[in-house]
C-alpha cells in the first residue's frame, strides 16, 4: 500500500512523512552552503570580468617576448637612445578593421597627440600599432591573449620589458569619444606617474 511507504509516509492521516537520515543531513549542509557557493562562483567570475575590463592590476611581459623584437615588430629604431624608464602603448587591430575599430584607433591617437604631446617628445610614451590577424604577429597575440582590438600599455625599464597593462573598457566606451579619451588619459597618466 502506497501511503505506509517508509519514504513517503502516511499523508493521508496528517503525519509527516519519513525522510531518509543519510539525505537529510546533506539537504541541511546544501541549504548552508548553497549561498557561500553561489557567492563564490559569481565572486569569482565577476573578479575575472574586473581584470579583463581595468588596468590597475599590471601583468608580467612573458619572458620569451623581447623588447629588441618587440621595438623590430613595431618598427622602432633600434639604434635610437631611448629613456631608462618608458611606455609602449600599442594597439593590437584587426587587418581590414570595421568601423568601431578604427573609431578606437582614432580616439587612441588623438588623445595621445593632444595630451601626451611632451612625453612622446621625449619618448617615455611611445604610440604603436600591430595587426593581431598577421601570423606573424602570432608570438606577441599568444603572449598577451589578444583576441580582438585591444589597447595595452607595456612598461619597458632599461631595455627590458617588465610589465604591462590592458585598457579593457575601450570596447565600452566606444560609444562615447569624451569618456573614451578620458580613461585613455587616466589609465596613461597612472601608469606614466607609476614608479
Amino acid at each position: 500500500m502506497l501511503s505506509n511507504h517508509p519514504t513517503s509516509g502516511n499523508v493521508f492521516n496528517g503525519q509527516a512523512p519519513l525522510e531518509n537520515p543519510l539525505f537529510s543531513g546533506t539537504k541541511r549542509l546544501f541549504a548552508r552552503l548553497a549561498p557561500v557557493l553561489f557567492a563564490v562562483f559569481f565572486g569569482v567570475v565577476n573578479l575575472g570580468s574586473c581584470f579583463a575590463q581595468s588596468a590597475q592590476e599590471p601583468g608580467f611581459v612573458p619572458y620569451h617576448i623581447s623588447a629588441k623584437e618587440l621595438d623590430k615588430r613595431l618598427g622602432v629604431d633600434e639604434t635610437a637612445p631611448k629613456p631608462e624608464r618608458f611606455i609602449r602603448l600599442v594597439y593590437f587591430h584587426r587587418t581590414p578593421g570595421c568601423n568601431t575599430c578604427q573609431t578606437m584607433a582614432s580616439y587612441v591617437f588623438q588623445t595621445v597627440e593632444s595630451e601626451f604631446r611632451k612625453q612622446t617628445q621625449n619618448k617615455t610614451l611611445v604610440l604603436r600599432y600591430i595587426d593581431f590577424e598577421d601570423p606573424k604577429n602570432r608570438a606577441f597575440v599568444q603572449a598577451f591573449n589578444i583576441n580582438s582590438p585591444t589597447l595595452i600599455a607595456i612598461e619597458s625599464v632599461n631595455s627590458k620589458d617588465v610589465r604591462y597593462w590592458k585598457l579593457g573598457r575601450i570596447w565600452s566606451l566606444a560609444g562615447n569619444k569624451e569618456e573614451f579619451q578620458r580613461y585613455i588619459f587616466n589609465e596613461v597618466t597612472r601608469i606614466l606617474e607609476r614608479k
